[in-house]
């Protein structure tokens, strides 16, 4: 399988990714997307992002230290969080 490829989050997605609406539009526009999207979030951490038609996965590597990743269905709703260990 093919490494998925990392590009740079564009700005429809940020805009669009702080409601279940936006979310939902942004999982039916990228959902068959190969590639993981990377940019800072707005408290300046280092986030990815993965779409797929099954939902989303947001990766922040927060100031703190520690990795938290955010889950959405495939509705665009909230499903939960876990953390990944420490990124420092």
């Amino acid at each position: 399988m093919p490494k998925a490829m990392s590009n740079k989050i564009p700005n429809e997605l940020s805009s669009k990714f702080n409601t279940v609406e936006g979310r939902r539009i942004l999982i039916q526009k990228y959902k068959d997307s190969k590639s993981m999207y990377s940019g800072t979030n707005s408290d300046g951490e280092d986030v990815t992002v993965s779409i797929a038609e099954s939902g989303i996965v947001l990766k922040t590597n927060q100031c703190n230290g520690w990795v938290r990743v955010n889950y959405y269905d495939s509705e665009g709703f909230y499903e939960g969080e876990s953390f990944e260990g420490r990124w420092k």
